[in-house]
């Protein structure tokens, strides 16, 4: 395995309950879990014995690491239905909930060069299932979810340079949703499906961020939520996800490409789910996890399969050491990071931290 640039962000996915009956939180409740994120007061894990030294480069960490599964830095406290983008050589992870159900405004970063965590800028509002993509050095988060199961259609873009959190252009009226997909193609930010209001939607959205104008595209195929994607070829790919409740999944895979605006078909997972992460390496889609396995006592999905879009086939991997479902993936220098999730089925926050060398 060579290292290479940093790859493009495989952005994040989610596998919470879309059930309006679901428990709901207050807004204000991230609060009371600032204690468990005091970061300044933690010394940073020793790194493992398989990861770089600290004075290494972050783009020779991928040549220095065997293929297959290895720990990382667990994260300061657990947390599921994050965001995860790679930035400036750092994952940032964003947002959920905490193991007794709170939603978190909290931002923080990984660095994989010192195997650290480290805090920055609080997100504006506590949310979950944020609509995360990086486009020109900056992250932007082009809707959420929150109080409960509440889609918000509002945007906030965070510049590093002062680790500072703007408003920026909202999705157009009525059509707020979180844990869409969402791809930057030709910089712009593509917001397909997600939980919206009443459940899954079919809608496509595009934002301009150079203008802060939104298009709307015909509707996607069907309405989703909890999808895998990435970007592929210049083209938004959509693997499974569901339509409602948990064991609402399907193995549709469709492909949207922004050129036309025309969705195909691709061929179908080989194992329909939701709430997965997903990732994109070497123009593959890798998608892992996910919840609602009726064969698993925690009802989690241990599959790691990969789809391969220019031969429109699938692979299926060694399963997930731990299964996991409402994290989120991002490729940095060949290596696919996966921190978060839950362990059983609907809320069950872990602070797992692990990577996937393909």
């Amino acid at each position: 395995m060579k290292p290479t640039a940093c790859t493009l962000v495989a952005l994040v996915v989610f596998g919470c309950s879309s059930d309006p009956g679901a428990p709901t939180t207050s807004s204000d409740d991230a609060g009371d879990l600032a204690a468990t994120h005091d970061l300044a007061n933690r010394p940073d894990a020793p790194v493992t014995a398989d990861a770089a030294t600290p004075d290494a480069s972050a783009s020779d960490i991928g040549a220095l690491v065997s293929p297959g599964w290895h720990d990382r830095a667990a994260l300061p406290a657990p947390q599921q239905e994050v965001a995860v983008v790679p930035l400036d050589g750092l994952i940032y992870v964003m947002g959920g909930f905490s193991d007794t159900a709170r939603q978190l405004a909290t931002v923080i970063v990984y660095d994989p060069r010192t195997d650290g965590w480290s805090a920055r800028a609080d997100f504006p509002t506590p949310a979950h299932h944020m609509n995360a993509s990086v486009v020109d050095g900056k992250i932007w988060v082009t809707g959420f979810v929150h109080q409960g199961f509440t889609p918000d259609g509002r945007t906030f873009v965070y510049d590093p340079t002062d680790d500072s959190w703007t408003p920026g252009a909202d999705l157009p009226q009525g059509r707020g949703r979180g844990a869409s997909a969402i791809g930057v193609i030709d910089n712009q930010i593509y917001v397909a499906g997600g939980l919206g209001p009443g459940g899954a939607q079919p809608w496509v959205d595009v934002l301009d961020p150079s203008t802060g104008v939104w298009t709307a595209l015909p509707d996607a195929p069907r309405a989703f939520d909890h999808a895998g994607y990435g970007v592929v070829g210049g083209k938004l790919v959509v693997a499974a996800g569901r339509n409602g409740s948990i064991p609402s999944y399907v193995d549709g895979v469709h492909i949207l490409d922004p050129a036309t605006g025309v969705w195909s078909d691709g061929a179908p997972i080989p194992t329909a789910r939701g709430g997965v992460a997903s990732a994109v390496h070497g123009g593959k889609l890798y998608v892992f996890g996910g919840e609602g396995d009726p064969d698993s006592p925690g009802r989690v999905f241990p599959q790691v399969e990969v789809y391969d879009v220019a031969a429109d086939s699938w692979v299926e991997l060694e399963p997930m050491p731990m299964p996991r479902h409402g994290f989120a993936g991002a490729t940095l220098d060949d290596i696919i990071y996966l921190p978060g999730g839950a362990a059983t089925e609907f809320l069950d926050a872990v602070a797992t931290h692990q990577i996937f060398v393909p």
